[in-house]
């Protein structure tokens, strides 16, 4: 629905997030971020920059998701 919403407004897609984009995707602080996700995800340097793809960090979040409490 995102997408869908994005384009609508005339914004491109982004395929990959600076660290504080993805920090900011993640729901969590860049600090956060920096030291308990990045270590995780493959990131693409482009020049400097340094690039996290958005299937990259959804697939580290998939990684993380545990059962509801009444299913443990």
């Amino acid at each position: 629905m995102k997408a869908a919403r994005l384009l609508a407004q005339g914004e491109a897609l982004k395929l990959a997030l600076n660290p504080k984009q993805a920090a900011e995707a993640c729901g969590v602080s860049l600090s956060h971020f920096q030291r308990q996700i990045a270590p995780y995800v493959r990131c693409s340097y482009v020049g400097r920059a340094r690039l996290y793809r958005v299937e990259e960090l959804d697939r580290w979040l998939q990684e993380q998701e545990q059962p509801p409490i009444r299913e443990r």
